[in-house]
């Protein structure tokens, strides 16, 4: 008896990033005999069921589906990927001859962080005492965050409420005139970063 192959793609652990499209395509190998699919995504309902015995396309808001009886090909298009669509394909087959094969794989989906803002943004008086703070929004896994001013670190970063954050605490001595200040998030696994450049403007005058 002839032993029928799934086969499923993008690999597991494809990463994917936020706003792109994706495709995923499960194909049944030979193609020598109509069996039944069933295919799901994610928490949502089945994408399909049964035996795919025509080439249809079938549309929902963000998704396509599609089959191809001729090819044995089941694919799903999933548009404008978000965060959420990090979730398990599950695409399995029962032959003719009652045999199941099972097939899943999990994308890793990449969301970019904004670009830090440093705040509050003064102007400061000579003396003042402040507790500076960088804050990025988003970014999936986490970003390391690197916060620094004129040779002081700022806390390690914290993650709230999709809100990354570090904390400088500062006192506007003459040492801080001329000072810069910078903020950075890192995603190193995909090699992206956003700086900002922080120059605090000190009054010599006393309030």
């Amino acid at each position: 008896m002839e032993q029928h192959e799934l086969h499923l793609s993008p690999t597991n652990g494809t990463l994917v990033h936020t706003g792109s499209n994706l495709t995923f395509i499960c194909s049944v190998r030979p193609c020598n005999e109509t069996g039944s699919v069933l295919l799901s995504f994610g928490n949502s309902e089945k994408l399909f069921s049964g035996i795919c015995n025509e080439t249809f396309v079938h549309r929902i808001t963000g998704y396509m589906f599609s089959c191809n009886s001729n090819q044995c090909l089941y694919t799903l298009n999933v548009y404008n990927v978000h965060v959420t669509d990090q979730q398990q394909m599950i695409c399995k087959y029962l032959s003719s001859s009652e045999n199941v094969i099972n097939k899943t794989t999990t994308i890793r989906v990449s969301d970019f962080p904004s670009k830090p803002t440093i705040k509050p943004e003064g102007p400061f008086y000579l003396t003042q005492e402040v507790n500076l703070t960088c804050e990025s929004i988003g970014g999936n896994p986490v970003p390391r965050m690197i916060f620094s001013c004129n040779g002081n670190n700022g806390t390690k970063e914290m993650e709230l409420d999709k809100v990354v954050k570090s904390t400088l605490y500062l006192r506007m001595d003459s040492h801080m005139v001329n000072s810069v200040c910078t903020c950075i998030v890192i995603q190193s696994q995909d090699s992206y970063e956003q700086e900002t450049t922080f120059y605090p403007v000190i009054y010599s005058g006393l309030r």
